[in-house]
């Protein structure tokens, strides 16, 4: 049984509504989208548990590559609701890549009988939408997007009693509060090796609070009702939510970093910082690894071809610890999934 789900609750009562209301109106077909680590699984998991007398479910592995495997599932399935994960595994970025995924969506058209509630990651769903129109498919659409910092609050606190966590400004005079320091590498070629430069970065989610309670008391606003003055516990998750912009995985990996001594100190939070520079073909297989979500190398060989060296590739990637390799499953490491982003961006890869 999974746990209780926080967040998103417009988003799940779309969903169940359209659940509720199949069987007295024509099937309307669900796609969730969502980025890495987002929660589109453990939304998945909830609704199956939920429905799940009446649904069955498939979860589209990596190792998945032709749509013979995906019909070896669909067919015979008898429940009137299916839930399917990680449909975007079944493309590859290659010539005739788009077979399998062009056969699913085809059979998942067909039978009125069925609702399918299918699963797909932003970065592909973006891609597939512009070289195949993909949400002509599908008559509900839902992004997940980021948490906001109240929901991150309540997830991670949902691990803790009450007063378990001591949450501080921090011991930092007046200037240190408002900078963050971030390691920058950089190379010395006569030593052949690499030393770390602490660059600083404006803590942004301080100043923000800071300026707004300035204005406030320089124009003389009366606080709303019900307003109250910002505690160091609410700057903290207002804090890790910006860091992560809401990514549930990304935001748990701030706190456990944060946490020392059973004590969060708001100028202390820890910020992935990444500065490794990327040539373009690696950079294009990190983006690659973070629009499938998880991917073998085996795939990613098929679908690059001998235009790129991708064993080297991953090596680099993973040197940096920008993705992680386990049981020969490629994924982006949550901590990188912005800094890889960003480098597709740069290179108008997205």
């Amino acid at each position: 049984m999974p746990g209780k789900f926080i967040g998103y609750k417009d988003e799940i009562k779309e969903i169940e509504d359209t659940i509720i209301d199949f069987g007295s109106q024509p099937a309307a077909n669900i796609a969730i989208i969502a980025g890495p680590y987002t929660g589109k699984t453990t939304l998945m998991d909830n609704l199956y548990y939920k429905f799940s007398l009446m649904s069955t479910r498939i979860k589209i592995p990596a190792e998945w590559d032709s749509y013979e495997d995906c019909e070896k599932a669909l067919n015979g399935v008898q429940e009137k609701i299916v839930f399917i994960d990680d449909c975007h595994l079944l493309y590859r970025r290659r010539v005739g890549g788009f077979q399998a995924l062009e056969k699913y969506l085809d059979h998942i058209a067909t039978p009125p009988e069925h609702l399918f509630i299918t699963s797909w990651n932003f970065f592909s769903w973006e891609y597939l939408n512009e070289m195949l129109h993909i949400e002509k498919h599908f008559h509900t659409h839902i992004h997940l997007h980021g948490l906001e910092a109240d929901e991150i609050k309540s997830i991670i606190m949902s691990d803790y009693n009450n007063g378990e966590v001591i949450f501080e400004n921090g011991d930092k005079n007046t200037i240190e509060r408002y900078l963050i320091f971030e390691n920058y590498p950089l190379r010395i070629k006569n030593l052949e090796r690499t030393i770390n430069i602490p660059v600083p970065k404006l803590n942004y989610s301080l100043l923000n609070s800071q300026l707004n309670n300035f204005l406030n008391h320089v124009l003389k606003k009366k606080p709303r009702q019900n307003e109250k003055e910002k505690t160091p516990e609410d700057l903290a998750f207002i804090r890790i939510k910006d860091i992560s912009s809401g990514n549930i995985r990304l935001a748990q990996i701030i706190w456990q970093k944060s946490l020392h001594n059973s004590t969060i100190k708001v100028d202390e939070i820890y910020s992935p910082s990444f500065k490794t520079k990327l040539d373009y073909d690696t950079t294009f297989v990190g983006f690659l690894i973070l629009s499938m979500g998880r991917v073998t190398p085996n795939s990613l060989e098929d679908a690059i071809g001998d235009e790129i060296d991708v064993i080297r590739s991953l090596a680099i990637l993973r040197k940096n610890g920008l993705i992680d390799i386990r049981d020969r499953i490629c994924s982006v490491n949550p901590e990188a999934t912005k800094y890889i982003e960003s480098l597709a961006k740069d290179a108008r890869m997205s």
